[in-house]
C-alpha cells in the first residue's frame, strides 16, 4: 500500500497532525504469490521471488513483513507451506552472515 519498506508515522487525514502510530507495510503474502488470481506462481517461482526482493529489502536497509496464513498446513496449502519454510531459512542466513 505504502510503496515503502519503512514504517512511517500515521498521519490524521483530517486534521493533518502526525501521531505516534506507526504503519509497518506487509512485504509478501502467500495467497498473492500463488493464487492464479494474482500472481499465480510455482512454488519454485515464489521462493527465487521472494529471495530476491528479500535481498533488494535488505541492501537497502529496509525490513521485511511476511503474511502466511495459518491454513497453510492443509494439504492443499502444502505448496505455501514449503515457500514460508524455504523463505524463512533464506532469511535466516542471511541474518547469520
Amino acid at each position: 500500500r505504502l510503496g515503502i519498506t519503512r514504517c512511517v508515522q500515521w498521519i490524521n487525514p483530517v486534521t493533518g497532525e502526525v501521531r505516534p502510530l506507526r504503519l509497518h507495510h506487509l512485504t509478501m503474502m502467500d495467497v498473492t504469490l500463488t493464487d492464479p488470481r494474482y500472481m499465480g506462481m510455482s512454488e519454485k517461482e515464489s521462493i527465487e521471488f521472494g529471495k530476491c526482493l528479500m535481498d533488494e529489502i535488505f541492501k537497502y536497509g529496509g525490513e521485511l513483513s511476511l503474511l502466511f496464513h495459518n491454513n497453510i498446513v492443509n494439504a492443499k496449502e502444502q505448496k505455501n507451506w514449503q515457500i514460508y519454510k524455504d523463505l524463512l531459512a533464506y532469511v535466516s542466513g542471511l541474518n547469520n552472515n
